[in-house]
Formats: structure tokens, C-alpha cells, sequence
């Protein structure tokens, strides 16, 4: 009975919290924010305000700046996950329920396929702004986010097809917000669904880097450690094909960093870009704001592109290189969705606040 109750009693606590975060709009003025910004290039008007005192050149500069380091990084991201290395000793595997063997190659190229839809909105944003016409461009950058988790969910590869039928309903539900809410609520509605993939991504890579350090420790007391000689492990049920060479010799080249601890440049990656984008939000008045706001990217999308060269080079005690997928009981997945909506509805609730305490 009690492995019922405690797991309800969860949900239940979640979904208070939800609603106490959604009652907090009740009351919220339309006149709290100012009067959107229009688009240089269109007139329309955008999901942002004139910025008192924000310098036009610096801040189209950082945006050159983030948008080359993000274009740079996913060709690289490209050319570390396509091409691994020969090795197999090298290359880590996702395992989940220790029945479930997957190659990480699958999640690293959709890593690489972030960063470079990061960089396509970096794009539309310097030609675009940010606004009803550069959604469906951002809304690629969710997918891809959304596509991560599901990897991960999975064990390391999307295989079911009923997967991208909801992605499709979710692209649709989005889109139709977008377009038919007026502002600030298309902002908003866009807005508080991407931070929630956002807080989920930080989340579930804390989540992940955990339970494969514990799963690993576990294991260590009576599994092989790695020697010269390739030591049976459960195959490899991708469908992946990589090319693997057999070497007398194991190279460390980076001993410093034995697996999993490369899992730490996702956190702290991810971890970034939630902050850049809540700077952005919470002080909407602020022009350091969207100067150090825009800066994060070039910080959190270089480090995703560096996690993909780390999980190729990094070292490993047994075996073979193991990332544990997280436990995705039906309880804690509901939980984990509801505090990360209920943490974009805040830093949401928080920027209007801070709005309504300015201008007046």
C-alpha cells in the first residue's frame, strides 16, 4: 500500500504547486507590459519591448558572435558523431533495465542537430526578430530538445513511431497558439512551453549523470576491469553500423576525465541556457540582460558540442563505456513534467512582476 501512496502523494503535491502557479495570473493586467517592439525588417511587431539604452552594435554583434560559435560547433558536432572513433572501447552505450544496449551515437547526432537548429534561429531572429514569423524556426530547436529526452527515455534511440505522431499534435498545438493569441499571451504561451523543455532537459541530465555514477559504482565490485583484451558484453541492439578496429593498445587521452564525468558538461550546458533564457525574460527592461542573455548561447552550445567530443575520448574502468538511462516510472515522468512547467509559469509570473514594479 505504501508503494502506492508515497508516489500519489507526489503527484498530488506537484499538482497543487501547478495550480497555486497558475492562480497567481489571475488579475494580471494587460497594461503590466508595455507596448511590443516591431520588427525592423517586417513592422510586425515582435515578442519583446523597446529596450531603454540598449546599443544596437554591441548587441548585434553578440548576436553575430553567439550565432558564429553555434554554426561552428554544430559542424564540428556533426563530424564527431558521425564519424567516431574506430575504437569500441571508446564508444559509450546507453543501457537501460541492463537489457536495453544502445550505441550513444543516435543521441549525440541529435546533439549535433540542436546546435545547428540553434544556430537556423539565430538566423531568422537577426532577420526575423523574435515574433510570430520566427516561431516555427524555434520550434525546431523544442524538437530537438524534446527529441533528447526521448532518447533518453528510450535507452539511447527513438523507435517508436508513435513518438513523432505526437510531436506533429505538439508542433500543430503550439503553432495555433502562436498565431491566433494576441500579446503578450502568444509570447507567454510560446515562452512557458519552451522554458518547461528547458527545466526538463536540466532535470533529466542531472538525472542521468547520477544514475549512471551509482549504477557504475555498483558495478565495479564485480564486473572485469578494462584490460588489453575485449571482454564479452551484452550486444549491441542498435541498428547502428560503426565502423571498430581492434587495437593492442588503449589509449587514455584523456585521463583526467574517466566516464561518466563528461555527463557534467550537459548539466552545466544545459544549465546555462536555462539562465541566458530567464535573463531574458525576468528583465526584459535590462539591456545587460539580453547582452549576457545572448552571450550564453555561444557558452552553453559550445559546451554541448565539446560533451560530444568528450564522450568519444574519455576513458573508462570496465568494459565497456555505460550510460544508465534514468528510471521512467509513469509517477516520477508526471511529477518531473509538472515542476518544470510549474518553474516556467514562475519565471514567467516573476517577469511580469518585475515589469508592473518598474512601471510604476
Amino acid at each position: 500500500m505504501s508503494i502506492i501512496i508515497g508516489p500519489a502523494i507526489a503527484v498530488i503535491a506537484c499538482s497543487l504547486t501547478l495550480i497555486v502557479a497558475l492562480l497567481s495570473f489571475i488579475g494580471l493586467e494587460k497594461f503590466e507590459l508595455p507596448i511590443a517592439a516591431n520588427s525592423t525588417l517586417t513592422g510586425y511587431p515582435t515578442w519583446h519591448i523597446d529596450v531603454p539604452g540598449l546599443d544596437a552594435n554591441r548587441f548585434n554583434t553578440i548576436l553575430l558572435f553567439s550565432s558564429s560559435i553555434c554554426f561552428f560547433a554544430s559542424i564540428l558536432s556533426f563530424y564527431w558523431a558521425y564519424y567516431p572513433p574506430h575504437d569500441k572501447r571508446l564508444i559509450s552505450h546507453f543501457y537501460k533495465n541492463d537489457s536495453i544496449v544502445t550505441s550513444t551515437r543516435y543521441f549525440n547526432l541529435i546533439l549535433a542537430n540542436y546546435i545547428f537548429f540553434t544556430w537556423l534561429s539565430f538566423v531568422a531572429y537577426m532577420i526575423f526578430d523574435i515574433g510570430k514569423l520566427w516561431s516555427p524556426i524555434g520550434l525546431l530547436c523544442n524538437v530537438a530538445e524534446i527529441s533528447l529526452l526521448a532518447c533518453i527515455h528510450y535507452g539511447g534511440k527513438i523507435t517508436a513511431i508513435k513518438y513523432w505522431v505526437w510531436v506533429l499534435r505538439y508542433l500543430i498545438v503550439v503553432i495555433i497558439g502562436c498565431v491566433w493569441l494576441d500579446w503578450p499571451y502568444d509570447a507567454l504561451w510560446y515562452q512557458v512551453q519552451a522554458q518547461s523543455i528547458e527545466v526538463l532537459l536540466v532535470i533529466t541530465f542531472i538525472r542521468l549523470y547520477f544514475t549512471t555514477r551509482r549504477n557504475l559504482h555498483e558495478h565495479e565490485s564485480h564486473l572485469p576491469l578494462n584490460t588489453e583484451q575485449d571482454n564479452p558484453e551484452p550486444s549491441d541492439q542498435s541498428e547502428d553500423t560503426i565502423p571498430q578496429e581492434p587495437s593492442s593498445e588503449y589509449p587514455l587521452p584523456l585521463s583526467f576525465l574517466p566516464q561518466p564525468k563528461q555527463l557534467i558538461a550537459l548539466i552545466f550546458a544545459s544549465i546555462v541556457h536555462l539562465l541566458g533564457d530567464s535573463l531574458f525574460l525576468i528583465f526584459l527592461n535590462h539591456p545587460n540582460a539580453y547582452l549576457l542573455g545572448s552571450l550564453s548561447y555561444a557558452l552553453s552550445y559550445g559546451i554541448f558540442a565539446y560533451y560530444i567530443w568528450l564522450d568519444t575520448r574519455c576513458y573508462k574502468i570496465l568494459p565497456r563505456k555505460r550510460i544508465y538511462a534514468p528510471e521512467t516510472s509513469t509517477w516520477k515522468v508526471i511529477c518531473i513534467t509538472i515542476i518544470s512547467v510549474t518553474v516556467a509559469l514562475v519565471l514567467s509570473r516573476l517577469s511580469c512582476l518585475v515589469l508592473a514594479l518598474e512601471n510604476h
